[in-house]
């Protein structure tokens, strides 16, 4: 039987097999065999040395919608009370854990569209005021792995990265050339 918890069990490891492999030692002949394998059309360019973690989806977007998605799931077993009353303190660890590295990993892709729509995913979450407290340890998270990232400009960039309309303007400059060099009534 498929329940909520194996998925969430499942997805937790994805997300330790992207954090381990993808993260943590992306220089071993697996993880970049691992990377090539995953990667989506487009990205094959961008395998060595690219800003963004691309991840586990295969492209920096994508990977961001997974880390977004387990994010939400997990959240919401967790606040159920019966939930976590039913799962060990092993097991809320790992998705605990799971939960902060999805949190850490999806800062990393620099995805606006994944930031933006968890922001706003969450907030139904902790809408009524006996939540706050996990609004709270979210905002302590993020503060803390501001702090103790390996790059320690990682709130800098986030927020170079939410200031800039480079991809708007990109998308712009894209269908102005299709438009200009694809004329239908040729």
């Amino acid at each position: 039987c498929f329940t909520v918890s194996k998925l969430v069990a499942f997805l937790a490891l994805v997300i330790f097999i992207d954090f381990l492999f993808l993260f943590i030692f992306k220089d071993l002949e697996f993880s970049k065999l691992l990377l090539r394998t995953f990667a989506m059309s487009g990205m094959s360019d961008y395998l060595d040395g690219y800003w963004r973690h691309i991840g586990i989806g295969g492209n920096p977007n994508f990977s961001a919608f997974i880390y977004s998605i387990f994010i939400i799931i997990g959240v919401h077993t967790l606040r159920e009370d019966n939930v976590i009353d039913r799962l060990g303190i092993i097991r809320k660890s790992y998705i605990i854990t799971a939960l902060l590295i999805s949190i850490f990993l999806l800062l990393l892709t620099f995805s606006r569209t994944g930031i933006v729509a968890l922001a706003f995913s969450l907030s139904f979450f902790f809408i009524k005021p006996k939540y706050f407290p996990y609004l709270l340890s979210l905002c302590i998270t993020i503060f803390l792995i501001q702090l103790y990232s390996p790059n320690s400009e990682l709130f800098i960039q986030l927020t170079n990265r939410f200031s800039s309309f480079s991809s708007l303007e990109a998308r712009g400059d894209h269908w102005t050339q299709l438009y200009n060099n694809y004329d239908l009534i040729k």
